[in-house]
Order: structure tokens, then C-alpha cells, then sequence
């Protein structure tokens, strides 16, 4: 995919966005994320997603105010955080300047078998 290229699929009351940058459901529902969250801009996923979701963020600029299950944590410039989204989670931009992440949002399929029986061998993932 060439820069530019991904689908804003969440914009902010304070002009931030977040954009699909590409995904795969080869063997798990896969999602790769570019997020900006403008200052007082926040985001909630309530209730969680799908039993078994699993979220990574890493920050690129700015700091992140996670809230996952009312436990409340700040991802500073530099880290990093994976945690359960199965369960209600926010993100929100408490700072006085953007803050921009990426996110990689994994979905465990839990039927192994009928993935393995569907599967098309020597199919090629996006690039």
C-alpha cells in the first residue's frame, strides 16, 4: 500500500483521526492502525470487541491516556502497550499537542480446524 492510501474510519470532535492502514484474515483478523488524537480528543470501545482481542500501541509523538476496564495508564513518547480489548477501553489525549500512534489489533480465530480445512494453499497476503 503507497503512503496515503489508508481508510479514516474514526474522526474526532477535536479534529483527530484514525485510519485502517491494511488488514488480513489469513489465520487471525489482523489490523494495522495509524492513529492522531488532537488535544481533548478521546475515543471509547464500549463494550470491548470480539472475546479474545488483543491490542498493541506503540506512541510515535505525544502521550496516551488508556483506560482499559477503569484502570487508567499513560503510554509516554517511545512506549509501548498491549492489553485485553475484549473489555471496555478508551483513548484519550489529555496534552496540549497531538499525540500519534500505531496500533496492531490481533483477533484470535478459535476454530482451528475449520481454518485450516478453508484455507486456499499457496495464496499470496497483500503487500
Amino acid at each position: 500500500m503507497a503512503a496515503g492510501e489508508g481508510t479514516t474510519l474514526w474522526t474526532g470532535s477535536e479534529g483527530g483521526f484514525g485510519q485502517l492502514l491494511m488488514g488480513c484474515d489469513e489465520r487471525e483478523h489482523i489490523e494495522l492502525w495509524r492513529w492522531e488524537l488532537a488535544p481533548g480528543d478521546e475515543h471509547s470501545s464500549d463494550p470491548g470487541h470480539a472475546d479474545g482481542t488483543l491490542e498493541i500501541v506503540h506512541m510515535l509523538e505525544g502521550s496516551l491516556t488508556l483506560v482499559v476496564d477503569d484502570a487508567v495508564h499513560t503510554v509516554a513518547p517511545g512506549g509501548s502497550a498491549t492489553y485485553w480489548a475484549d473489555r471496555p477501553h478508551l483513548y484519550r489525549n489529555e496534552g496540549s499537542s497531538p499525540c500519534r500512534f500505531v496500533m496492531v489489533i490481533l483477533q484470535s480465530d478459535a476454530d482451528l480446524q475449520a481454518w485450516a480445512a478453508g484455507r486456499r494453499l499457496g495464496a499470496d497476503l497483500p503487500v
